[in-house]
């Protein structure tokens, strides 16, 4: 039997079946139209994203999600972002290809200032950010469906990822990076969710489908 520590989040004992989950990047492959066109395909996403967003706010189960979620919404009236997406389509970028550019941007800046509280909205950021790549790409937004309860295993989880999820098939969380003060990690203690950040990437090589025992008081599984 494989032993893993981590940082303990989120306190409780679960045992169950793990899902891993894995956040795509939308493809580039479309033909760049106008920048007129563009630019109106950006307007028409970000109205679409934020319905989407809304939707979730009122499924929300808790204030800090809803909270979040109203964050979400706002970056995508933040002129700041939206000025930097119009910026590139103007240079001829497609919007897809803008919207991925400031999301790079915008995100490394939040995590370089080295503040957990920062880095929680780099995430943020990240998380409305492929939601709006995703409308582009004609792709739906990444949906956790699971037919048995499970214990999600990830990188980093998104707090659109959680709110997606029925609560009572949500038995825990294990985050091979993320920090205690990450939104999922916030999720978790505000639901009562076991959940252990910074457990390292060997264990998600394997672990979907896998048996999991996890100890979110302690920081093992």
């Amino acid at each position: 039997m494989l032993h893993f520590q981590a940082a303990p989040v989120s306190p409780g004992v679960v045992v169950g079946p793990c899902r891993v989950v894995t956040h795509r990047t939308a493809a580039l492959c479309r033909v760049v139209q106008t920048p007129q066109a563009e630019q109106h395909l950006f307007e028409a996403a970000c109205i679409l994203a934020q319905g989407e967003l809304e939707s979730l706010m009122e499924k929300a189960e808790s204030q800090p999600q809803r909270d979040i979620l109203a964050f979400q919404h706002a970056v995508l009236e933040d002129p700041a972002f939206l000025d930097a997406v119009t910026d590139d389509i103007l240079r001829g970028y497609g919007a897809l290809r803008a919207v991925q550019e400031a999301l790079a941007h915008f995100t490394a800046v939040m995590r370089g200032l080295d503040d957990a509280y920062f880095a929680a909205r780099g995430a943020d950021i990240e998380d409305v950010g492929h939601r709006l790549c995703d409308i582009l790409a004609g792709e739906s937004h990444d949906r956790i469906l699971l037919e048995e309860p499970a214990i999600l295993a990830a990188e980093s989880l998104y707090p659109s990822d959680l709110v997606s999820v029925e609560r009572h098939k949500l038995l825990g969380l294990i985050m091979a990076g993320d920090s205690p003060q990450s939104h999922a990690a916030i999720i978790a203690r505000t639901l009562g969710i076991p959940a252990v950040v910074q457990a390292g990437p060997q264990f998600l090589e394997a672990a979907d489908g896998q048996q999991v025992a996890l100890d979110g008081s302690r920081g093992e599984f």
